[in-house]
């Protein structure tokens, strides 16, 4: 019987140990969740506008609003139900969860995976727009803009693909970029471009289609029918379905 209770003791505490070692974890991973998204100071109508278009684009709906502060909702999302609040200033951005549960079953539990990846993703298309916004704003001045127009037309193959590459990725389709790389495509798409020039005429084009813009629809097609280039063909053919 000694030895029964002493075995009974042992496993209480083994259990007692990584019960608050998950606590800890889930604790910890919570404040990493929970950290502000820290910004350079922005007028606090403008916070609200960005942080309602990252909601949108994230499927998220407004439930609560009040000064600085609004209560944001998944609702019935795949089944899931996810509530927290977002609060601001003008250089923070703060989050507090509120509610996750599976929608009409008290007793099953909510996958903690999507809890997760849901508030990640919500994040990141904040810290993304908010930085979009910042750029738009930094390009407001003409040293900077011209500096950085100039990549697309003489910098170096990786400052062309990586200045591209980011306008794509934070989806910067501003009017003079566009012109700016429509110019170099119209330039050199007639010629036998290499390996690397490939990479970074098909990204220019890329851009162009993704923007929808319909004026640059005319100029990958003649880039379609015209360059010498068959990867760069190829890559053109499919991004003209972005136009249908």
């Amino acid at each position: 019987m000694y030895y029964k209770n002493m075995i009974k003791l042992i496993l209480l505490l083994l259990i007692t140990v990584a019960n608050q070692s998950i606590a800890k974890s889930f604790n910890q991973e919570e404040a990493i969740y929970s950290q502000p998204i820290k910004f350079a100071s922005q007028n606090l109508a403008k916070i609200e506008e960005i942080i309602t278009r990252s909601l949108h684009l994230r499927s998220w709906k407004v439930k609560e609003k009040k000064p600085n502060k609004m209560i944001v909702w998944l609702d019935n999302y795949k089944g899931y139900e996810l509530t927290i609040e977002i609060s601001y200033d003008d250089s923070k951005i703060y989050f507090t969860p509120i509610n996750f549960k599976v929608v009409d079953c008290n007793r099953c539990k909510a996958k903690k995976k999507y809890y997760e990846t849901w508030r990640l993703n919500l994040r990141a298309t904040l810290a993304s727009e908010l930085h979009k916004e910042a750029m738009i704003e930094s390009l407001t001045n003409p040293s900077i803009r011209k500096k950085w127009l100039e990549k697309f037309r003489t910098g170096n193959e990786d400052q062309k693909l990586r200045s591209v590459r980011y306008i794509i990725e934070l989806e910067l389709f501003d009017e003079s970029v566009l012109e700016v790389i429509a110019d170099e495509v119209d330039k050199n798409h007639t010629r036998k471009l290499s390996s690397d020039e490939t990479q970074i005429y098909a990204f220019y084009c890329k851009a162009l289609a993704l923007s929808k813009v319909q004026q640059y629809k005319t100029l990958l097609v003649k880039v379609k029918e015209n360059t010498p280039t068959k990867k760069l063909r190829s890559y053109v053919k499919g991004y003209l379905k972005n136009y249908y």
